[in-house]
């Protein structure tokens, strides 16, 4: 829940790990470089960019130093256009409803299963 819930929060939503693919996806829709450190800098979605997005992109050290943007193959993008296409703030909270809650049966199911008793030999 660490993920979801640090998205959501106000830094989360400056820098998390779902900037990237996004804005490698709106790179790729307005037929620019998904993969160029200076793109992801110009796209970034807040209007608070980390510091060391903007002085690595320059420098072009970003990649190496931070895995962004991420060597997502380019398939990924059109899976990611839905969300691509929304505002940041939207796109962010659909996608961690995406993440979260699939798994909040988890636990009704895991009830269900019988229980396990070790035998004794």
């Amino acid at each position: 829940m660490r993920g979801p819930l640090r998205a959501l929060g106000k830094d989360g939503r400056n820098f998390n790990d779902f900037v990237s693919p996004y804005e490698q996806t709106r790179a790729w829709i307005s037929g620019q470089d998904p993969y160029a450190p200076i793109v992801l800098k110009n796209l970034w979605p807040t209007p608070i960019r980390p510091h060391f997005v903007v002085t690595e992109s320059a420098d072009g050290t970003l990649a190496a130093k931070r895995g962004i943007p991420s060597p997502y193959p380019i398939t990924a993008f059109p899976l990611l256009l839905p969300l691509a296409e929304l505002p940041w703030r939207i796109a962010i909270t659909v996608w961690d409803l995406m993440c979260t809650l699939p798994s909040l049966p988890s636990p009704g199911y895991l009830s269900n299963l019988p229980a396990f008793e070790p035998t004794v030999r």
